[in-house]
């Protein structure tokens, strides 16, 4: 039976027109697929490897006149893409069911427990409640964190860009976390840039970056640490960076620290949802600019995204 393949074939397996059968397709398992349609008559559909790519491939059965099984042919489509999203989707769906359990079934247990006359003591009770509450409000947090992830992904939260003074954006969130800081005895240092410069950005996303960073900066830095807010000049460009002598992040883990859920410190799980720093990385990538992250293990991180000067917009 005549064989004939497309140049697509060719540039994918990186084969030529004079190798075998084995040859121009590697893989035993599909020319055995081709066989059964050729003896059998009946569509086969299976997914393959190659190198760093995912085929899906559909061989049907071609009839003749007579509805006789006089060849076969296969549909071959790069899904490297879309298996990559769908993967992505799985793992969203299940961090998601993941992170919603846990303060639901908190919720459960500490109702059941007061429904069922367990609590005897007006100490206790308060205790739970609180309990409930923290719990209520951690549930809140992780919801509307997912909507402002959803908002921002599809586009709905509005990136429009006007004229801003960046050190007053800075002055303001520094004044409430100098409180913040010194509750958990953090030294906490603003050092704002030394003219009155003006950016091309939106200050209300820009505040929540800066929110998003400083809170992580908190969580992670021990009492007697340090947290510093600062900017710098760098060429058309205001670096913004928010620098803490917390816990650091390890080599392995800084590749993924902007993914949704993820959370490096395993031990302080609980403290957030895990989509802080992912919406920090989507805020600042709508707005065109760039985040990074440098960090040693034991030393601390300095978070640093930058932003547009108005001068280099016009």
């Amino acid at each position: 039976m005549r064989l004939s393949l497309n140049p697509a074939i060719h540039s994918i397996f990186g084969t030529g027109q004079e190798d075998g059968r084995m040859g121009l397709i590697p893989g035993p398992e599909l020319w055995e697929d081709f066989d059964t349609v050729l003896l059998q008559g009946y569509t086969i559909v299976r997914s393959m490897r190659w190198k760093q790519m995912v085929l899906r491939i559909t061989i049907y059965p071609l009839e003749d006149e007579l509805h006789n099984v006089a060849g076969a042919v296969g549909l071959f489509r790069d899904v490297t893409e879309s298996e990559r999203l769908e993967k992505t989707r799985r793992e969203y769906v299940a961090n998601v069911s993941h992170e919603l359990h846990t303060p639901v079934s908190a919720l459960r247990a500490l109702s059941e427990t007061l429904i069922d006359n367990m609590v005897p003591d007006e100490e206790t009770k308060k205790r739970y409640y609180g309990h409930m509450l923290h719990e209520t409000v951690r549930l809140s947090r992780l919801i509307d964190d997912l909507l402002t992830l959803s908002r921002l992904q599809s586009g709905a939260v509005s990136t429009q860009r006007e004229v801003c003074h960046i050190n007053r954006i800075m002055s303001d969130v520094a004044d409430r976390y100098t409180v913040l800081a010194g509750e958990k005895s953090i030294e906490f240092s603003f050092s704002p840039l030394p003219d009155d410069l003006t950016i091309i950005s939106s200050a209300d996303l820009v505040e929540q970056v800066l929110i998003i960073l400083l809170d992580n900066a908190i969580k992670y830095t021990l009492p007697d640490g340090s947290i510093k807010l600062f900017a710098s000049l760098d060429d058309n460009n205001i670096k913004v960076s928010v620098s803490d002598t917390g816990i650091g992040i390890s080599p392995d883990d800084l590749p993924h620290i902007f993914e949704r859920f993820y959370k490096a410190d395993k031990a302080h799980a609980t403290q957030g949802t895990g989509l802080g720093l992912a919406i920090a990385f989507e805020i600042i990538q709508r707005l065109g600019e760039q985040i990074y992250v440098e960090s040693q293990p034991g030393k601390g991180s300095t978070f640093t995204f930058t932003l547009t000067r108005e001068s280099a917009a016009t």
